[in-house]
């Protein structure tokens, strides 16, 4: 499938009532798809347990001098849900958030 058929197909599948705003959020989601299974593709895709621990660092990093500061453990507890426990199941580098 072409680039062109993917959105034509993305927009056909949009309620009739969708606004401008619908039609461009759900091509920047397609093209995020698009791009993060390429990137796998091309091997470069992260561990999940790598993102994990990133996000880890960074609950903690922003609760990190308040009146409700979190210990690793903490941390640890409440993220049990997080990403997969598959090992060595990858994501895309384009599906982490903050700075790179």
């Amino acid at each position: 499938m072409t680039i062109k058929e993917a959105a034509v197909k993305s927009i056909h599948e949009l309620p009739e009532d969708a606004t401008w705003e619908d039609v461009q959020e759900r091509i920047s989601f397609v093209a995020g798809v698009h791009r993060g299974l390429r990137e796998l593709n091309e091997g470069k895709g992260i561990l999940h347990e790598q993102v994990r621990e990133e996000e880890l660092r960074g609950l903690a990093a922003s609760h990190a001098g308040s009146s409700t500061e979190l210990t690793a453990k903490d941390v640890l507890s409440r993220s049990s849900g997080f990403g997969s426990r598959q090992e060595g199941f990858r994501t895309s580098s384009s599906c982490r958030r903050g700075p790179r």
